[in-house]
């Protein structure tokens, strides 16, 4: 990792990213979480990866919602359970950091976080966590491209494909 990176960024998220489309193959409307490894040398490599739930609608884009609901926070903590079993220490909170967990949030429009970001990404902060990890930034994914909620980086690839819509 540079100083220039916190715990949560990716070292790629372009590659990263690439590396979770080839392994969930996400689809408009879809949010999918990984465990996302870090190496010594500050390379990342994708673990695993699950499609947790389609993503809503919400009413107005621009609105953001000043708390997360319990669905969604049950959601990701169901998910980092889950892809976290047999990895890590248990018993190393705060102290293994070699874990990240990153969200995706599949959906069309332009790259700019929004409420559906910010949603997952209270989700996060509010969830009652029992595992040690690092719980990563909450990447958009459009056909467009990809873009950080926190980093704020962005990139076109990878993108969705426009055709496939959840479920499909």
């Amino acid at each position: 990792m540079t100083a220039d990176l916190h715990d949560w960024d990716l070292a790629d998220p372009s590659e990263t990213l690439a590396e979770i489309v080839s392994l969930v193959r996400p689809a408009v409307g879809d949010v999918v979480v990984a465990v996302v490894r870090r190496h010594d040398d500050g390379a990342h490599g994708v673990e695993d990866a699950m499609r947790v739930r389609r993503a809503r609608p919400v009413p107005h884009p621009r609105q953001l919602p000043a708390r997360s609901d319990r669905e969604a926070q049950e959601l990701v903590g169901e998910a980092a359970r889950r892809l976290m079993a047999g990895r890590g220490d248990p018993h190393a909170w705060g102290g293994d950091r070699r874990h990240v967990l990153v969200t995706v949030v599949c959906r069309r429009g332009h790259l700019e976080p929004g409420a559906e970001e910010t949603r997952w990404l209270h989700a996060w902060r509010d969830a009652p966590l029992d595992v040690p990890v690092v719980t990563g930034d909450v990447y958009t994914l459009t056909e467009e491209g990809w873009t950080g909620f926190m980093d704020r980086r962005t990139g076109a690839t990878p993108s969705l494909t426009p055709d496939r819509e959840a479920g499909a």
